[in-house]
């Protein structure tokens, strides 16, 4: 792309500002991470707004003649990338919107400045190709005065998408950053005057699992308080109604617990125990100083209850508990503490909302809901709490109002959503997580086993993710899942990354899992919602997905025998209670194998046995079932704790996992000696899946590259 010097401008539509000199693209004063080919493509889609601009055209001006195969992809990448950075969508774009087949157009309204001089349009794109452009009619030269500017602008203003139609108390709920550091800021809680936010951050924006500490900020002021300094897994604070304190929840293996630190920093105080888990959930602490509400296992199979700790005499009380309820987390005490609020996660798929009068009230349901909880707090009223979620088809977490009274869901306009709300005790304020960007780009890498010391090599990348990678049987090719295409869908490489196709076509925002048939022609895979997903097979030459047909309605996370006459997998749904099963290849009734809860069985090298991942007592453990003795699961004795459910790959001679203590390491079980060596570690995160070539030669895992998010803050809530 070709400046035009002194003519550069700023444009603008809705709340986003793009300085083509500086190729920096700004929302409400923030700069966004679009850089390189993504603000390429935007610019020529905004030299000419509201006209088709052609794929062919974009790959004859910012593509070279020889890379033809790389630009569908990269194209492809970039427009995605493009609409991730202005919270856009495919299905309803605000800015720009796809001519299937034959390319794309920019439909936002564009006002121009430029600093210091009278406004013009002026050619964004050097036209090499038709000189005629300048003639049309969005193009002609404009001199703006300053009354006709102020009128654009008024009209770019009013048409912000964000602001609500049908709640006008809520028209001018714009988040402005609290906090604009490197790496991932989360869990933000008030101060009880309103004044502070405490919060986690993993200080870095490079080595987010080297773990989060404590921080407080004073809103307006821009030095954060360190107050720990025990880099953990998570962290979630909740601040003592006297100001004086702040509890947290810590996660970090044998260190998890209740804790409390001065709010000036100071000693930390362990206050309970509690069990380990995959990830930290929001405290409260009750406005009369009482209780903090806290979730724990508390030895069960990963089963969070709800308990109510006294700071005063330590003791903890469990809350009584729903049988509906599989995991209960996110309690939120009301402003005048007579009420607590949780979320109750079904066993089935999706949520519930409770609310209780502490300690020993009768829970009562708000409403079921679907989708995945990040949270809730109250509004100042009390009348209202606010929810974080995320359902399939969504970009991003949105927030939601629950009306009490009508107990609906009601979207709140704010342009990318959010997580882990937080409002200030007398109502005005509302904090939350946003992500940046893309928020997060996780791509998949090699590792060459025969010299683990050597670098890893980026062998599958995009800018969006690729997660749970597969080598095939014959090691000819790798089959992975990837949202590079707006929806999460299964795609395929040849082995050493190249050669990128995409397999299925559901568009479920939720395919993944893939596994390979023993002859590396088939992939079976599910797509669907949690709870009510449903496991497909398709023929690699054929790319016809077909959904597998058995008396389980839901099912997941399935795998080939070796000897390629069954299909195992997980039923899903409160009538399938997410244990082991097993049908026919081509379909049929089910039988159990399994008498406990497990995760991604699959059979490695001996015919008799199905390995599969269990979570018992916060940790993940990996089982094993004799075929000739089904219902009866053993431990693989000697293997440690992992992380998750998907962290292993079985090999001839042992399991490489990530261990559930050093989330940055791969470690390599030798079934022989049933010893723990370290093979690798990385300096930033790992994603889920890891896969081994057949001749255990290479190891493929999804890694994150790029994970940031900022807490945000609306000083106006009402």
């Amino acid at each position: 792309m070709r400046e035009t010097g002194k003519t550069a401008t700023v444009l603008h539509f809705g709340p986003y500002e793009v300085d083509l000199r500086s190729e920096e693209v700004r929302k409400s004063g923030v700069r966004i991470k679009l850089s390189g080919q993504p603000f390429r493509v935007l610019a020529v889609l905004l030299e000419r707004p509201g006209e088709l601009v052609t794929r062919e055209e974009l790959h004859r001006r910012l593509w070279p003649r020889d890379t033809f195969v790389d630009f569908e992809h990269g194209l492809n990448a970039a427009v995605n990338r493009v609409r991730d950075g202005l919270n856009d969508s495919a299905d309803r774009p605000r800015f720009v919107e796809t001519l299937p087949r034959r390319g794309y157009r920019f439909i936002g309204e564009l006002a121009v400045t430029k600093p210091d001089e009278p406004f013009t349009v002026p050619q964004l794109v050097h036209k090499l190709q038709d000189p005629a452009v300048g003639a049309r009619r969005w193009w002609k030269p404009v001199v703006w005065t300053g009354a006709s500017l102020a009128c654009v602008l008024a009209i770019a203003i009013a048409d912000v998408r964000f602001y609500s139609k049908s709640k006008p108390a809520q028209d001018s709920l714009l988040p402005v950053p609290f906090t604009a550091l490197p790496g991932v800021e989360m869990y933000p809680a008030f101060s009880p005057d309103g004044s502070q936010i405490a919060f986690a951050w993993d200080g870095h924006s490079t080595s987010p699992a080297k773990g989060f500490d404590l921080y407080v900020k004073l809103i307006g002021s821009e030095s954060p308080l360190r107050l720990t300094d025990h880099p953990s897994q998570g962290i979630a604070p909740a601040w003592s109604p006297d100001h004086t304190q702040i509890a947290f929840q810590r996660v970090d293996g044998e260190n998890t617990g209740i804790y409390a630190v001065s709010a000036l920093g100071g000693p930390e105080k362990k206050l309970r125990t509690t069990h380990a888990t995959a990830r930290v959930s929001s405290i409260s602490w009750s406005p009369d100083g009482r209780w903090i509400a806290y979730p724990d296992s508390e030895g069960r199979e990963d089963h969070r209850r709800l308990f109510l700790l006294s700071p005063g005499t330590l003791e903890s009380t469990q809350i009584p508990h729903v049988e509906e309820c599989m995991d209960e987390l996110s309690p939120a005490f009301s402003s005048d503490g007579s009420r607590l609020a949780y979320v109750c996660y079904l066993d089935s798929g999706g949520f519930s909302i409770y609310l209780l009068a502490p300690p020993n009230g009768r829970p009562q349901l708000i409403n079921h809901y679907t989708g995945w909880p990040w949270g809730i707090a109250w509004s100042g009223d009390g009348k209202r709490l606010i929810l974080s979620r995320f359902e399939g088809g969504s970009d991003y977490d949105e927030l939601y109002e629950v009306n009490l009274a009508d107990r609906a869901l009601h979207k709140l306009q704010i342009a990318g959503g959010g997580s882990h709300p937080a409002v200030s005790l007398k109502g005005d304020k509302l904090a939350f997580e946003a992500r940046i960007g893309n928020a997060t780009n996780v791509n998949i890498w090699r590792k060459d086993l025969l010299h683990p010391r050597a670098p890893g090599v980026k062998l599958i990348a995009s800018t969006r993710n690729e997660e749970t990678p597969q080598f095939s049987p014959d090691g000819k090719y790798i089959a992975f899942a990837s949202n590079r295409s707006g929806n999460a869908e299964v795609w395929l490489t040849k082995s050493d990354g190249s050669q990128p196709v995409q397999l299925s076509h559901l568009g479920n925002r939720m395919a993944g899992s893939p596994r390979w048939s023993p002859d590396s022609k088939k992939i079976v895979f599910d797509s669907g919602e949690f709870g009510a997903a449903n496991v497909y097979v398709a023929d690699i030459s054929e790319r016809m997905p077909r959904k597998l047909v058995t008396d389980i309605r839901y099912t997941s996370e399935a795998s080939w025998s070796l000897d390629a006459k069954w299909i195992y997998f997980v039923g899903n749904g409160q009538e399938a209670g997410g244990i082991i099963y097993r049908c026919p290849a081509e379909g049929g009734n089910a039988a159990v194998l399994s008498s406990e809860r497990g995760a991604f069985p699959g059979q490695f090298f001996d015919p008799d046995t199905v390995y599969f991942a269990s979570r018992f007592d916060g940790n993940t453990l990996l089982k094993r079932i004799s075929l000739a003795h089904p219902g009866k699961q053993m431990p693989v004795e000697g293997l440690p704790p992992m992380r998750y459910v998907s962290d292993w790959t079985v090999v001839p001679g042992g399991i490489y996992f990530i261990p559930a203590d050093l989330l940055q390491s791969i470690r390599f079980f030798d079934f022989r000696s049933r010893k723990v060596s370290e093979v690798f570690s990385i300096d930033t995160a790992f994603a889920l899946g890891l896969s081994a070539s057949p001749d255990a030669r290479w190891l493929v895992y999804p890694q994150v590259d790029e994970l940031d998010s900022n807490i945000m803050l609306i000083s106006n809530l009402r």
